[in-house]
């Protein structure tokens, strides 16, 4: 070892996060600057297991390390990416100690379901809840041909619900009991909702509340675009294959200044992607998504275009808050519930019912899925993700997974 390196505390950068999920490879990733270390060498390893003994207190006396070049090579490539430290003894001849980024929920659901102590999470009942998805109806005149699909995939319009319209006083109590808890955002769906029989009379209804509420429409059913600009609320409009091109730039021109559109294109191969980047072009200040789609048939467009390489994931800063919440939560559907018009309350369309409105209370259902978690804490940590030392950095499971029966949508091996 260089004798110099004795005069030295060793510590690691507290913006950096440690992915200890494989016992023969560690990930050392600086959350502030996007830099990264991957180490395999098991003395390597050992210092970094050895910061992070409670004993240790964050930090260990390099005087103390058995050294080789291996270890020498790392101490001084951790330290050039901002993800190790070197601290002088002769400014801190006392060991210093060095308070780690450990994740620590006191509220944490499984915490409190082992320590018997499970009612508690009737405190925060109402805060957990942040968007609803209101299915009014399921009575439409197009036969779309992935209709029965596309709304398990992303949020999507459909006629293949149970049911046929929730009931304009059941739609009240749901805006009711919702006000008392964090929701903001509130979707419209059904079939085409302006076939919904008490149409105006739930207009009325919506602007009586102070929800943002989207109306989601597709673009087979817009038939008057004037009567659909003037409704005073978001709206969201599908585009599915095959639409006609002209038709959809007549109503993308007549609202590309207004900030009160977004247009989510359904995406399944190369040609749709390829026409939809193209019409977009000259129109900058329109708010659009493309969402894809798995149809049966198009896994390589989905492995071309969707699926993440090693190279993807650290590609991006991503923050210590954002891994932290991926170890606990489902970012994609934690805060939402579904309500059907046969009663059923969903937290995701690919899930099994967690109750009934109104036979339980918003509040009961938002318990019912804490503590099952049929959704909102699904995690990777499951399959090939469990020892997949990205896992936390990617993002969560999504509905996509759900389409194609995979753990996870990358081709890291």
């Amino acid at each position: 070892m260089k004798t110099e390196e004795c005069g030295y505390w060793f510590t690691l950068s507290k913006d950096v996060y440690v992915s200890f999920n494989s016992m023969s490879q560690l990930l050392l990733y600086n959350t502030n600057s996007g830099k990264s270390l991957i180490i395999s060498q098991p003395k390597c390893i050992e210092i970094v297991n050895d910061v992070y003994k409670p004993s240790n207190l964050g930090v260990i006396d390099l005087e103390i390390i058995n050294p080789d070049h291996e270890i020498l090579q790392f101490l001084d490539k951790s330290i050039k990416l901002g993800i190790g430290l070197k601290i002088e003894k002769s400014v801190s001849s006392n060991k210093p100690i060095n308070l780690l980024p450990i994740l620590n929920l006191q509220n944490d659901i499984e915490k409190l379901k082992n320590n018997g102590e499970v009612y508690l999470i009737g405190e925060y009942l109402a805060e957990y809840l942040t968007s609803i998805n209101l299915f009014i109806n399921n009575e439409c005149k197009q036969s779309c041909i992935k209709c029965d699909n596309y709304y398990m995939q992303t949020t999507s319009c459909t006629r293949f619900l149970k049911g046929s319209s929730i009931p304009i006083e059941t739609l009240e109590d749901i805006l009711s009991q919702s006000a008392s808890t964090q929701v903001k955002k509130i979707n419209i769906l059904g079939g085409d909702i302006t076939l919904y029989p008490r149409w105006n009379t739930l207009l009325t209804l919506l602007n009586e509340h102070l929800f943002k509420f989207h109306l989601w429409f597709n673009l087979h059913n817009i038939s008057d675009f004037d009567y659909l600009i003037n409704l005073p609320f978001y709206k969201e409009v599908t585009v599915t294959q095959p639409f006609k091109r002209a038709r959809l730039e007549d109503l993308i021109s007549l609202v590309e200044a207004r900030n009160d559109f977004t247009f989510n294109f359904i995406v399944e191969n190369e040609v749709m992607l390829k026409v939809i980047n193209e019409l977009m072009i000259p129109y900058n200040r329109i708010s659009y998504e493309l969402v894809p789609f798995y149809n049966g048939t198009n896994i390589d467009f989905l492995s071309n275009n969707v699926f993440l390489n090693e190279s993807d994931i650290p590609s991006e800063t991503i923050e210590m808050r954002i891994i932290f919440r991926n170890q606990k939560l489902n970012a994609n559907f934690f805060g939402h519930l579904t309500f059907l018009p046969d009663g059923q309350v969903k937290a995701n369309m690919n899930t099994h019912a967690i109750g009934y409105f109104p036979d339980n209370s918003i509040l009961e259902l938002i318990y019912e899925e804490l503590t099952r978690n049929t959704m909102w804490r699904k995690i990777r940590n499951g399959g090939s993700c469990s020892t997949c030392m990205y896992r936390y950095l990617c993002p969560p499971p999504g509905n996509l997974e759900f389409a194609l029966g995979k753990q996870n949508l990358c081709h890291v091996k």
